[in-house]
């Protein structure tokens, strides 16, 4: 698959266990995924820019009401200009953007 602009690659070290499915992307998704550096097994990251409701909705404690609040707010104010920009969407604290932090993108 070819990379666009601010996609993400996991490349195992060299003798690393990565499951296949861990690795694999649906084609033309904005999803992809990074190490985890707390557990070290892979996380989707996803960007809040291009990410539909059915994306957002892989993210940790995002259910569709959530993922369609980020996906109206982007189209009412535009992209994001960071993860942090996230706190400005009704719904979503401080606490919440710091939790899902790693597994975002812009």
């Amino acid at each position: 698959m070819r990379l666009t602009d601010q996609q993400q690659v996991y490349i195992p070290l060299k003798g690393e266990k990565v499951s296949e499915t861990a690795g694999s992307v649906p084609s033309g998704s904005t999803a992809t995924t990074a190490s985890s550096q707390a557990t070290g097994t892979p996380v989707a990251v996803v960007n809040l820019n291009t990410a539909t409701v059915t994306e957002l909705q892989q993210l940790t404690g995002i259910g569709e009401k959530k993922a369609q609040k980020i996906v109206d707010y982007r189209t009412d104010h535009g992209h994001f200009q960071s993860v942090k920009d996230l706190a400005q969407v009704p719904g979503f604290g401080e606490k919440t953007v710091a939790n899902l932090q790693d597994q975002l993108t812009t």
